[in-house]
């Protein structure tokens, strides 16, 4: 029997996956759902799974912290939805990687990757290539003239009458190529979060934030945006808060 467990902190995705799991490999059995980064590290420390199936984004916090506490010593599989950029590290770095949503060819796929896999890979290794590979620099056009801005110069992104622009700290705005979506997926998810629909915030541009109603998010930015009230979109205030604990 080869033992498996999960790490993933929402009950449907990983209830699914078991079921998949089960159901495409007999011999496999799911010994335990985790749903958290320490719940994980604790179980790790004193027991050893056949095989991992790994979400990134965890409740308290990335899947990467498993690795800077511990030494894992079980194959993992990652379960992401990681940009482009991201996945070329999971692919040199990893037994595999899925992306939710998760489909049964994929799934798989993953499963065979698994069994016939020699090596544990490096996951420090794919720790310092994930941070590499993300966008560190903007290429802008003022008029004639083009500029690298460096992502920790950047506020914020915001987008206006479909265009998309930096606000940087020193509060110029800048116009960019690159739809806020795109932009999204290109940098570091630690440092920048997608507030609502029109901004895409850096945490060390955040000044204040209160409640204004009993599930209503108001921020302030420096440098501001033109005195307009920011405000984080209801569906996303238990997520906000989870990523600035992180």
């Amino acid at each position: 029997m080869i033992n498996v467990i999960i790490v993933e902190d929402e009950i449907l995705i990983s209830e699914r996956l078991k079921k998949m799991i089960e159901s495409i490999e007999p011999e496999m059995k799911v010994i335990t759902i985790i749903d958290s980064v320490k719940d994980a590290i604790q179980y790790l420390e004193i027991n050893r799974p056949d095989l991992i199936f790994l979400d990134i984004n965890l409740s308290d916090d990335y899947c990467f912290k498993i690795f800077e506490e511990i030494n894992v010593t079980s194959p993992v599989i990652f379960v992401t939805a990681y940009s482009e950029y991201a996945i070329k590290a999971f692919e040199v770095n990893s037994i595999d990687y899925l992306l939710k949503p998760i489909s049964i060819s994929s799934l798989k796929s993953s499963i065979e990757k698994f069994k016939n896999w020699a090596i544990l890979p490096d996951y420090k290794k794919l720790i310092s290539s994930l941070d590499s590979n993300y966008k560190r620099r903007f290429l802008v056009k003022v008029n004639n003239q083009l500029k690298s801005v460096s992502i920790e110069s950047i506020a914020y992104f915001f987008s206006e009458d479909k265009l998309t622009f930096a606000c940087l700290f020193d509060g110029k705005k800048l116009p960019l190529e690159q739809s806020l979506k795109k932009i999204e997926e290109e940098i570091n998810p630690i440092n920048f979060y997608r507030v609502n629909k029109k901004f895409l915030i850096s945490l060390n541009a955040i000044v204040e934030m209160y409640y204004v109603s009993k599930s209503k998010i108001k921020l302030t930015l420096k440098p501001s945006f033109d005195g307009e009230n920011i405000f984080v979109a209801l569906e996303k205030v238990g997520d906000f808060k989870s990523w600035l604990s992180k």
